[in-house]
């Protein structure tokens, strides 16, 4: 085994050091690899917390306007026999 510096005569020590340091080093670079997963999974937290209520808004949008095609058409439905009633006055007043 070497001690790092491309020679095998470093005492059992040094061999012992140079892998410890080089766990430490691998560790490291997995913590900051963790970091980086755990940031991007808050920010999709927070966006799928967005998106969740963003689609309430838009279902209580959605049930809003339900209602009004419902009162919509059923204004349309009384101004159309308002008028067929209308058309039958004219009818008559002309015969």
């Amino acid at each position: 085994m070497t001690n790092g510096n491309g020679n095998g005569n470093g005492s059992q020590a040094e061999q012992i050091w140079f892998i410890l340091n080089e766990l430490a080093v691998s560790q490291t670079r997995t913590e900051q690899r963790l970091n980086q997963v755990l940031i991007g999974l808050e920010a999709l937290r927070q966006t799928a917390e967005a998106n969740t209520t963003q689609i309430t808004e838009l279902r209580t949008t959605a049930e809003a306007n339900t209602l009004q095609i419902t009162e919509l058409r059923s204004t349309a439905e009384a101004q159309r026999e308002s008028i067929e009633a209308h058309e039958r006055r004219l009818e008559r007043l002309a015969a």
